[in-house]
């Protein structure tokens, strides 16, 4: 996100806490604790704005705190006179914005003042109203212990020595960029392929991620060894979706650490003068102190993968354990564990927090999740039941056991789930539509669809993905294709994008319609190149078109990205 310094003024944070001693001639203040709560790769921080409960992504990447406009309305936001028409560009396209300001906005017992926010469209989010960027978290030192669930705020006093007050001697260091005023992002250099690169250290992404110039730069192109489609992303600012890939990565080094066997992301992401954003996988695996009095960045390795299946070298002796003091702690570092996918851990941490706090739905909803990508379904769905007989109006809950019944053929329960948490929430329709694709169970699918789009103003950014996913079902069902081919068409006028040419280009295959498939599905793979599921739908087309050759070779090369998907097609019915 481009830095604007245009809004005068950081906040003070007015926690008054005891100060403790870190060696000679230096104190070390700890001004503040914000509990995180990992919702995915999501690290989410809860607030108070205008007397009422708020959850923001903690985004160590933003320059500047955002809520989304229907938060601004929702919270009651005065707008802030002087600012009009504001451009700012994010990592995939640009958007106007406006500023805004909270009567009360109180976060961990702090009350930042003035408490002002831009305004920015985004996707709608039922769980999160907005970010919270540098204005707010590079004002002291920062913490970020993830692992852990917490972020921590330090102000240090004559402190020339290493600020890793956790680890005396198992840390590395990396020179930062001066943080400040118009400057909150946190910079810094790390070889990739032993290539240096300005790397972004952003919570706000859920993964590490190249920029196409860093992949560039670390030797790494689309057409490279062990080089697969990865699939579109977007940023919080701007609509476009770009395609990404994964490749292989020989080695990624910062300060004393070295980890070889990465895959990372890359794509065409859009940060003026980034090479690489080091997101929130990075920050899990680490803990992390960003010293701003010093321009340096310390942190220690938690254990266990960084970017996936990798392995780190160095000084990766993980630092002592901490225990957790209360329920909300072991809950916490739960979460934190099911985020990194050690499901024994989480469930361990869930299950203690459970015994501290047996009346809290949220603990069994999560140890549920844990059981569930543990391939534990039965102890999953007992988790479930509980959180819904504690908290019976839970969306999350809702969803993930309407999902798991659709698993077990119990559709008439999932229907039920899927209903209350539409009630509650409706864009939670979006999801249940997505859990009945998924189950190729495609009239109420489309039924779900049709019911968020109507209720949908005209214009909206998801309005295309909500249309692609009408067009994708109704081919998949290969009913309804008229209508298919009118969703897909309407798509494409809102967001061209190369998901949209794929699902069209299916309903052509459906038609019998050789040319006009073949010619979406190139259209897609110039968009999104070495899309697996475009090149076996134009295979298809090229086969049933009497182009041998090129077919053949369409569907070997989409089969070696993906060798289940002649099973999905003929699944559906469009084998060659």
């Amino acid at each position: 996100m481009a830095q604007r310094p245009f809004l005068a003024g950081l906040a003070a944070l007015l926690l008054a806490v005891a100060a403790a001693p870190a060696g000679a001639g230096c104190v070390v203040e700890r001004l503040a604790e914000l509990p995180v709560r990992m919702a995915g790769l999501r690290p989410l921080v809860s607030a108070k704005m205008n007397g009422r409960d708020a959850t923001f992504i903690a985004d160590s990447g933003g320059f500047f705190s955002l809520v989304s406009p229907e938060a601004a309305a929702r919270f009651g936001l005065r707008p802030v006179a002087g600012y009009f028409r504001l451009s700012l560009r994010g990592i995939t396209g640009e958007a106007f914005v406006g500023v805004t300001e909270a009567d009360s906005f109180s976060i961990a017992g702090a009350r930042p003042s003035p408490a002002q926010f831009l305004v920015v469209p985004r996707e709608s989010d039922d769980e999160v109203d907005g970010l919270l960027g540098g204005n707010l978290l590079s004002v002291f030192d920062t913490e970020y212990d993830l692992a852990n669930g917490m972020i921590r705020m330090f102000r240090p006093q004559g402190c020339g020595g290493a600020l890793a007050y956790w680890s005396p001697d198992n840390w590395s260091e990396v020179p930062i960029e001066p943080l400040g005023l118009g400057s909150n992002w946190i910079v810094g250099h790390a070889l990739v392929n032993g290539a240096s690169l300005r790397v972004l250290f952003d919570t706000g992404a859920d993964g590490s991620m190249l920029t196409e110039e860093g992949a560039r730069k670390a030797g790494i192109t689309r057409d490279g060894a062990g080089v697969v489609p990865a699939g579109p992303f977007h940023g919080v600012v701007g609509r476009r979706q770009m395609p990404s890939w994964v490749a292989p990565v020989q080695s990624f080094e910062i300060g004393r650490e070295k980890i070889f066997g990465a895959r990372l992301r890359f794509g065409g992401v859009e940060v003026a003068g980034i090479d690489m954003l080091v997101g929130a996988d990075f920050f899990l695996a680490h803990r992390i102190y960003v010293a701003k009095s010093q321009r340096k960045l310390y942190f220690t390795y938690n254990g266990g993968p960084v970017f996936g299946n990798d392995r780190a070298v160095g000084p990766t002796t993980p630092p002592p354990g901490e225990t957790p003091a209360d329920a909300a702690a072991f809950a916490r570092r739960g979460e934190a564990r099911l985020s990194r996918r050690d499901f024994e851990g989480a469930i361990a941490d869930l299950s203690r927090a459970i015994d501290l706090e047996p009346g809290e739905a949220l603990h069994f909803y999560e140890r549920g999740l844990a059981h569930w990508r543990n391939k534990q379904n039965a102890l999953a769905l007992a988790d479930l039941d509980q959180a819904l007989r504690l908290k019976p109006n839970d969306k999350g809950a809702r969803l993930a056991r309407g999902e798991m019944r659709l698993v077990g053929q119990d559709q008439a329960g999932a229907a039920a789930d899927f209903e209350v948490a539409i009630a509650v929430a409706p864009t939670s329709r979006f999801e249940a539509a997505g859990a009945y694709i998924e189950a190729s169970l495609f009239a109420p699918a489309v039924a779900q669809m049709s019911a968020w789009i109507a209720d949908r103003p005209r214009g909206r950014s998801n309005l295309a993905e909500a249309l692609n996913a009408r067009c994708w079902a109704r081919a998949l069902w290969n009913r309804d294709l008229g209508e298919a081919l009118a969703d897909c068409d309407r798509a494409l006028r809102l967001d061209r994008t190369g998901e949209a040419l794929d699902s069209r280009g299916l309903v052509h295959l459906r038609l019998g319609q050789w040319d006009e498939a073949i010619a979406d599905y190139t259209a897609a793979l110039k968009l999104a190149p070495g899309l697996p599921e475009s090149l076996y739908g134009r295979g298809v087309a090229r086969l049933r078109k009497g182009m041998t050759a090129e077919g053949q070779a369409d569907i070997r090369t989409a089969t070696a990205t993906d060798p289940e998907l002649p099973e999905r097609a003929k699944q559906y019915g469009f084998a060659p």
